[in-house]
């Protein structure tokens, strides 16, 4: 019986030997020489434009593509400061508007000063550069720094030096985030979750193109973890339970163990939270309003739904995360409030404490309530230890620290002299089933093998070297690579 997971593993097979396959023909990041993308075009002192088209890093392709269609161009005599372009687009050109100009992978920003009917448009400065080339063209619409679609809130440049370098990795999209993936012919349920592909255009003050990024930003020593649920006997029939057995929870279960506060190892201040469904239980948020008194701070959140059963619903004293496309684009953990009271006839909850910042108020931004299942216990029976951060603090060592139904888990130390950096969003996958009344783990004769994280996993290329001061902005773009076509026309 062939199942999902057989396809998807046959897909995660392909795309690891094309992955590879590109990474071992451009190497570590590079772009086509015809369509190189991700190219960085100065625009103010704050700013600067990002270009449209491909870039490879680590194998993965990277497209960025414009909402509109450029518009051709053309010079208007000798007017170094004039382009033209069809009278059927003059209307996008409006004055005061920054427009990016772009030829044979070049670009420049200039301010328009005024529009013709005929569509002759006059820019600040001069733009000679691009309009010396062949095929110049005009964006009226175009991606800064400062306004991309997947990510928010990118902070304006100081006065520095910096290395302007992508960011890529992947993110779980559900109907919550994208209700476009519903299947309106069976009546709006979604049938599987989705993979987007994220490129963040990130700044670090004071690079150098030869940064090693990886190592700066995602380490070796992210963390071991061993998971066990060991039992005594088996019974030869699967639906019963066998009295002794470790996993006693009455369903499978795919445990999620993550990372909330990261940060070098020092046994106080780096905590994780955990959900028996992998993190999926989450709810949709309507409205959000935080009271904040002398004695008392509260959170009531009006919600889409609350769950379609007991099991992917909501309790008192349930811990959720308010999460926004903000909060998960930044990679940064949301506030854990508990659950204090639950109004089912208005689909409201009360929550004590407020989440930070504006996390969570803005409906575009698709806000939700993520339920995590941790709670404290007894140290000395292996219950977990809750943080000022409510999540649960990690603890290295031999101590195991326990779930529920039997599920324990070990965090191991470090095996050099440098601590374990923790990294929040990280996580491990524990698969618990009760055939076997045990988790599927892999384990030699000393025990359960200590496993790597299962994401997320990042990957960095230097795109740009920008000096920045109150006359402007200069970009240095040799830290991009460039990828010349194989084919060549034939000796003659």
């Amino acid at each position: 019986m062939q199942l999902d997971a057989d396809w998807n593993e046959q897909a995660a097979i392909s795309l690891r030997f094309l992955h590879a396959l590109a990474a071992d023909l451009i190497g570590p990041a590079g772009g086509p020489i015809a369509d190189l993308g991700f190219q960085i075009v100065g625009s103010s002192t704050s700013d600067f434009a990002i270009l449209p088209g491909h870039y490879y890093v680590d194998g993965i392709l990277c497209e960025l593509s414009y909402s509109s269609a450029p518009v051709p161009i053309s010079g208007v005599g000798d007017q170094n400061s004039q382009f033209q372009v069809p009278a059927a687009s003059a209307a996008r050109f409006v004055q005061n508007q920054r427009v990016l100009l772009t030829a044979a992978n070049q670009g420049i920003v200039r301010t328009v000063q005024k529009v013709t009917l005929d569509g002759i448009v006059t820019v600040d400065s001069d733009i000679s550069v691009v309009l010396n080339q062949a095929n110049p063209l005009a964006y009226p619409e175009f991606i800064s720094y400062l306004s991309q679609p997947d990510y928010y809130g990118a902070a304006k440049l100081a006065n520095s030096n910096s290395l302007i370098y992508l960011d890529v990795w992947e993110r779980l999209i559900t109907d919550v985030e994208d209700d476009s993936i519903r299947e309106v012919a069976l009546g709006g349920p979604d049938t599987a979750a989705r993979s987007q592909l994220v490129c963040q255009v990130k700044s670090l003050p004071d690079g150098a193109c030869d940064t090693n990024l990886k190592d700066r930003f995602q380490p070796a020593n992210r963390g071991l973890l061993k998971a066990v649920a060991k039992q005594q006997t088996v019974s030869a029939d699967p639906c019963v339970i066998a009295p002794d057995a470790s996993f006693s929870g009455p369903e499978n279960q795919l445990y999620r163990v993550e990372i909330h506060a990261g940060g070098a190892y020092d046994g106080a201040t780096q905590t994780f939270k955990w959900s028996r469904e992998n993190g999926s239980v989450v709810f949709p948020i309507v409205k959000l309003t935080a009271t904040t008194t002398s004695t008392a701070s509260t959170t009531t959140v009006v919600l889409e739904n609350l769950g379609r059963d007991d099991r992917f619903g909501l309790n008192e004293n349930d811990w959720v995360e308010v999460q926004d496309d903000d909060s998960v684009l930044q990679g940064t953990a949301g506030t854990l409030l508990q659950v204090q009271s639950i109004d089912s006839g208005n689909l409201t909850v009360t929550l004590a404490g407020v989440p930070s910042s504006n996390v969570g108020r803005t409906a575009s931004k698709h806000p939700l309530l993520r339920r995590w299942d941790q709670s404290s216990g007894d140290p000395a029976q292996g219950g977990l230890q809750l943080g000022t951060d409510n999540a649960a603090l990690i603890v290295e060592g031999e101590s195991w620290l326990s779930l529920e139904d039997g599920i324990q888990i070990q965090f191991q130390p470090a095996s050099g002299s440098t601590p374990n950096q923790y990294r929040t969003g990280d996580y491990w996958l524990i698969p618990a089933r009760t055939a076997i009344a045990n988790v599927e783990w892999p384990t030699e004769p000393n025990g359960a093998i200590a496993l790597p994280l299962n994401g997320v996993e990042h990957h960095y290329a230097p795109l740009a070297l920008v000096q920045i001061s109150e006359a402007g902005i200069v970009v240095n773009t040799s830290c991009q690579k460039v990828i010349h076509p194989l084919a060549v026309a034939p000796v003659t």
